[in-house]
C-alpha cells in the first residue's frame, strides 16, 4: 500500500480534528514504513501549523501528561 504525502497529512489531519472534537488527547503514531521518507517531514510541519490553529490544543511529552493525568485523579 503506497499513501502519497497528501494521503499521510490527510490521516494525521482527520485523527487529530477527531481527537479535538472529542476533546481527548491525541497521540501521533509514526510508523517508518509510512513516515520514513524525507517528504512526509512536509506533512508533519503542516500538521503541525493546522493543530496550533486550534483552541486549547497543547503539545507535551508522555512525562508531562502522565503528571497532568495524576494530579488530576489525587483527592
Amino acid at each position: 500500500m503506497r499513501n502519497s504525502d497528501e494521503d499521510v497529512f490527510a490521516i494525521f489531519r482527520g485523527e487529530f480534528d477527531k481527537a479535538h472534537e472529542e476533546g481527548t488527547m491525541f497521540l501521533l503514531t509514526m510508523h517508518p514504513f509510512i513516515t520514513g521518507h524525507r517528504s512526509r517531514l512536509a506533512a508533519l510541519e503542516r500538521l503541525v501549523v493546522h493543530m496550533k490553529s486550534k483552541p486549547g490544543v497543547w503539545f507535551a511529552t508522555h512525562e508531562q501528561v502522565a503528571r497532568a493525568a495524576a494530579a488530576q485523579i489525587r483527592p
